[in-house]
């Protein structure tokens, strides 16, 4: 199972590269290199996320929701 995602304010420059900023993926791994950074998730929930913290996002498989088009 996957999940869709968006970048709200990507940097981009010399030492970070450009990525996608929308897309789908299975699995996320996340490293913070802000100071005083913030993680938000569905535009609500704001987790702290200061430097140096990982953040794995994944679906377990028995918890994603299955969709049948009859």
């Amino acid at each position: 199972p996957g999940f869709a995602f968006s970048i709200r304010e990507p940097i981009f420059n010399a030492t970070y590269k450009r990525t996608a900023t929308r897309g789908f993926a299975r699995k996320i791994r996340l490293e913070s290199r802000c100071t005083n950074g913030y993680l938000v998730l569905d535009g609500s929930t704001k987790i702290p996320f200061p430097r140096g913290s990982i953040a794995t996002i994944e679906i377990n498989s028995n918890d994603a929701l299955k969709t049948v088009i009859v």
